[in-house]
């Protein structure tokens, strides 16, 4: 037990204020007095724990090395890999010769079926999109067996995209002085290891090897685009994958795979896939068997001899991680023998390490969480009862695994010769790989586990809805039976909370009840919880790591969103298990104090540079310290630490109404409702006036009165477009409170000032006369101000900007006739940070990208007319336009410089339609103005 009440307080940086720093308050000693282990890239809390883990393991193993037992039996297997690995002498007097045979079939290779069958004849089952975000393989391909994620009562083998030896696409395509110098000693790397492996030409086959290697690069999905489950479930037919992905010889690879018998295929990054494939034939033979022989030697070095060892080592560990020392052979070898024999090993493990008694506290402490979940549900003010029932369904359908599975895995189709380390490796992998082939037309196990008992960490399953929480893991500082509650709820309960939100991130929100991956949100709540999630991306975004590198928001959402989430229902479980007492105060620490120090002493860690940037680069969780920050998200922690306005860490509470405008609007673009142009959306205007989307933007009086008559409350935004505004009054009224309205025309303005909208956002229509001032002075706080139309008069039209500065208004749409360089430094000086963009007709030349460089935009609107250019901006027909009409086309320059590019045509269409197609625009701008920035909120 740490300290007196299950924390480390020494470890605490106390001069450190918790509200400008919380990791550094919690652990700031512990990270000026830790070292980094010279064999370690990194040192956290995990790290401690699995060494922990290891030395318990190592006895398990030796004790079975030395035992007598009889021949076949999983303690033999045991200790004959362990003794085997650990025989340097034997490893050693073999060299290189268990790779001879290998190397001496790839030499001999021939033809494009020979080759392709060599290739298939790599694959591994060594990925896994779902269970364990495991994304990476440096064979050609990786293999998942899994669930379909259409239908979970069968399983589907997916092929995903590999063949890189280094870490991801970034490395090969990256422009930066290091990933250059990577480049350089990874194709050394390459030579060297082949030249140790007595192949011809080392140093010609590495250039080959390193050309190929970025050919698949530039093909390789990035890993936030591998997470979209969406654009993966792609389920092709033999036949399929033959016409769409010429090159390889499938039938040849598949049968080396082992999936020959299977008529439909999983094929997940397919564009990936689809030009690996054609660079079979495109590429010469030669680079193919280069890339094999290389292949072979990096996956036998670690078992082979002590050159082949080191080599592989100081790329794989110094250059790409940082690590100065190799780790000693007995933890290597606990490492391997745990891998091919997990689940053996994971047996004696708890049998040793595990009693019942933690099982049953920590299984109470789950359905706590849980409980607490469904609670939290219940209490979402934005989404709608239809979604709630769903989700309650789901979450009532969770299993919760705590220590070890109840059905333990068979090794005896697993052959283990002993002095064999290279050959009981490769077999190991073969005998895992067969083991989930085997799975195919047979039925679903709903209890399988997918980590064994000795590792230190956790899991969700979506397509199974179960948790699973190793024995390993449920160890200080995650847990101590003799601890405060508050610090365990803090720190396991917060993992336990994780991965219960996991069912709900952005990823797990796509998985049903039954696990199937299918939409159960009504369309207004997803695009509500989309906006929400995006707030948070863009908090982490705004993290800086190196001066060069901030934290991917995208990519590491998912779990960013369940750190969030599930430290919040952790908190929720603690005060729950209070029984309505209140947690006494130890050591002068509050309860409250003590759940969130017990969090951010989770995830105390130092990391090697290079191995943090590696981190950030590949990794779907965000590093330690930026883990421990997910207390800024949390509102008891402000009181609890007393953290106030003006502090570094603090965000500004979640304002109500923020979450209303989302991007991506389904206009009904109907000014009259008997204009022909509503014909198109006519059946969707009279089944549902909300959209597909869940966000209704309505033109015109006859259109709003409907959508309020139809009861789709809460309407996300409405555009009021229309000049006949004759009981405009009487309809806004039937609107609930804080739905943000557009308007255009001088008289639709005069009407929405003042009603009492939460975020009131005025398109300053046709005249822009005197009463502007009085206009601003009746909008609420922070509404977004936008400009639309001609507007003559200059000067009153800069006092529109002025004051919209001065009612804080974060964004401004800027028409053609305030495009002069005057007005365009007065709107930078007076808005500030606010988003300008400028729209419609600009002056050739006008000096929009310097613009571009001001800001970063979350939208660009265009309207050019006639074939005016605008900078890199040319009208062109490469972009599709509304209501048929061409739209301009964006120069790569351009594209580059915004975030999101969303484009309306104005030119032959009166006010209200340029009102109307900027709707597109306005949507997305809106929901700048109706937030404080991201990284100053809690989402």
């Amino acid at each position: 037990m740490f300290g007196t009440f299950g924390f480390d307080t020494a470890g605490m940086d106390r001069a450190v204020a918790p509200g400008d720093d919380f990791f550094d308050y919690a652990n700031g000693t512990w990270v000026k007095t830790t070292e980094i282990p010279a064999d370690r890239s990194n040192m956290t809390s995990f790290v401690a724990i699995a060494e922990r883990a290891a030395a318990r393991t190592r006895a398990i193993i030796e004790d079975s090395a030395r035992a007598e037992a009889p021949a076949g039996s999983e303690a033999r297997k045991i200790g004959d890999y362990y003794a085997s690995f650990m025989d340097e002498a034997r490893v050693e007097a073999l060299g290189a010769q268990p790779l001879k045979a290998e190397l001496d079939a790839i030499q001999a290779l021939k033809t494009r079926s020979e080759i392709s069958r060599a290739l298939g004849g790599t694959v591994r089952a060594d990925v896994d999109v779902l269970n364990a975000t495991n994304y990476y393989t440096p064979n050609i391909l990786g293999l998942w067996v899994a669930e379909d994620l259409d239908d979970t009562t069968q399983y589907r083998a997916y092929l995903l995209q590999g063949g890189l030896g280094m870490p991801d696409r970034e490395y090969y395509l990256g422009s930066s002085a290091r990933n250059a110098e990577l480049r350089g000693k990874y194709q050394a790397h390459i030579a060297a290891s082949l030249k140790l492996a007595g192949y011809p030409n080392p140093e010609a086959a590495a250039k080959r090897v390193v050309d190929l290697e970025t050919r698949i690069a530039r093909l390789h999905w990035t890993v936030d685009q591998t997470g979209d489950v969406q654009k993966g479930n792609n389920l092709w037919s033999r036949a399929e994958l033959a016409r769409k992905a010429p090159g390889l010889d499938w039938d040849a690879f598949l049968t080396a795979v082992g999936l020959q018998k299977e008529q439909k295929l999983g094929i997940w990054q397919d564009t990936a896939i689809v030009g690996i494939s054609k660079l079979v034939a495109s590429q010469p033979a030669q680079a193919w068997k280069d890339w094999l022989a290389f292949r072979t030697v990096e996956r036998a070095s670690p078992f082979l001899s002590r050159p082949f060892v080191d080599e592989h080592f100081a790329f794989n560990g110094t250059a790409l991680s940082g690590t100065p020392q190799q780790r000693e052979r007995w933890k290597r070898g606990v490492d391997f023998t745990s891998g091919a024999l997990g689940e053996a090993i994971g047996k004696l493990y708890v049998e040793r390490h595990f009693p019942p008694e933690r099982k049953a506290q920590v299984e109470e402490m789950a359905k706590n969480v849980v409980t607490a979940f469904g609670h939290r549900i219940d209490r979402i003010d934005w989404m709608t009862p239809e979604t709630k029932a769903k989700a309650r369904q789901k979450l009532a359908n969770f299993r919760v695994y705590v220590g070890y599975p109840d059905k333990w895995r068979d090794y005896s189709g697993l052959q283990i010769v002993r002095g064999d380390a290279y050959g009981n490796a490769m077999r190991a992998e073969l005998f895992e790989r067969d083991r989930n082939l085997a799975k195919l037309g047979r039925p679903v196990d709903r209890e399988e586990w997918f980590m064994t008992p000795q590792t230190v960490n956790a899991l969700f399953a979506p397509s199974q809805n179960s948790i699973i929480f190793p024995a390993a893991i449920l160890e200080p500082t995650f847990f101590d039976a003799n601890a405060d509650a508050a610090v365990n709820y803090g720190a396991i309960g917060g993992v336990i909370g994780h991965e219960v939100s996991h069912g709900f991130d952005d990823l797990g929100a796509q998985f049903g009840a039954d696990g199937a991956l299918k939409n159960w949100w009504t369309d207004q709540d997803l695009a509500q919880f989309r906006a929400r999630t995006r707030q948070l991306a863009d908090q982490y975004s705004a993290y800086q790591v190196f001066p060069d590198l901030n934290l991917p928001g995208e990519q590491m959402l998912g779990e960013n969103i369940a750190d969030v989430a599930g430290l919040a229902a952790a908190y929720d479980a603690w005060k729950l298990s209070l029984g309505g007492q209140e947690a006494p105060v130890l050591d002068g620490f509050t309860g409250e104090q003590r759940f969130y120090l017990g969090w951010a002493q989770n995830y105390r860690s130092k990391y090697r540079d290079a191995a943090l940037r590696r981190n950030v680069i590949t990794g779907v969780h965000s590093p330690g310290r930026w883990r421990a920050l997910t207390v800024r998200n949390q509102d008891p922690w402000y009181p609890a630490f007393e953290v106030k306005p003006g502090q570094k860490l603090y965000l500004a509470p979640r304002r109500p109404g923020a979450h209303l405008v989302a991007p991506k609007p389904f206009i009904v673009p109907i000014a009259d409702p008997d204009d022909p142009r509503i014909e198109p959306y006519r059946a969707v205007r009279e089944r549902d006036l909300v959209g597909r989307s869940g966000r209704f933007i309505a033109e015109g009086r006859v259109v709003l009165e409907k959508a309020i008559a139809a009861g789709r409350h809460p309407l996300t935004s409405v555009l009021v477009a229309e000049q006949r505004l004759d009981g405009l009054a009487d309809v806004l009224a039937g609107l609930p409170e804080a739905t943000p309205i557009y308007a255009a025309g001088q008289a639709v303005m005069d009407a929405i000032v003042g009603f009492p909208i939460h975020r009131g956002i005025l398109a300053a229509g046709e005249r822009a006369e005197p009463s502007a001032d009085a206009l601003l002075a009746g909008l609420p706080e922070r509404a977004l101000v936008v400009a639309l139309s001609a507007i003559a008069n200059h000067d009153n039209m800069g006092g529109l900007f002025r004051n919209a500065a001065a009612f804080g208004a974060d964004a401004v749409l800027m028409d053609a006739a305030c495009c002069d360089p005057l007005y365009r430094k007065a709107i930078r000086v007076s808005v500030g940070a606010a988003l300008t963009v400028p729209f419609a007709t600009l002056p050739a030349g006008a000096d929009l990208l310097d613009l571009l460089s001001a800001h970063r935009f979350e939208s660009l609107a265009l309207s050019p007319a006639g074939e005016a250019e605008i900078g890199e901006v040319v009208p062109g027909p490469r972009t599709a336009a509304l209501f048929g009409a061409e739209g301009p086309g964006l120069a790569p320059e351009t594209l580059a410089r915004a975030r999101t590019v969303r484009i309306a045509m104005a030119g032959g269409f009166d006010s209200l339609n340029v009102a109307t197609t900027s709707g597109i625009v306005l949507h997305r701008l809106a929901a700048a103005a109706c937030r404080t920035p991201a990284s100053e909120r809690r989402p």
